[in-house]
């Protein structure tokens, strides 16, 4: 488990290492661990995003509140975080850009917005 922390998954509640169903399903994919998970539609967006970044090489966070953290490429737990993206996964056509604002701007990264067909818009919060 400490080989999958050391590459960026997951995170250490109680001892043990807690795996998001979308790294659950990559880790699946690549072989790292054994137990496969079922996504559903929505897991089977976001993951398809999660895997384009992660295969190039960034690591990636999943959170609760719909965004992607994305480091930079070599992040090691080793290091200060330094959020470099916030992937938001739009769809629908629903977008809130004030709260999307409100958090970059207080996570101080670049805002990316995805979309299902793999596009990518780079928003950046500029202050005079």
């Amino acid at each position: 488990m400490d080989k999958l922390y050391n590459l960026g998954f997951g995170r250490w509640e109680n001892g043990k290492l807690v795996l998001t169903n979308i790294e659950k399903h990559y880790c699946y994919e690549n072989g790292l661990i054994k137990e496969d998970i079922n996504l559903n539609e929505k897991e089977m967006e976001i993951y398809k995003i999660y895997k384009y970044i992660r295969d190039k090489g960034y690591v990636v966070k999943p959170t609760n509140y719909g965004y992607l953290r994305v480091y930079r490429k070599g992040y090691t737990k080793y290091e200060k975080h330094r959020l470099k993206y916030l992937v938001k996964i739009v769809n629908e056509n629903k977008l809130n850009i004030k709260e999307d604002l409100d958090m970059i701007y207080k996570t101080r990264a670049k805002l990316v917005y995805a979309f299902p067909n793999l596009t990518f818009i780079k928003c950046e919060y500029i202050e005079f």
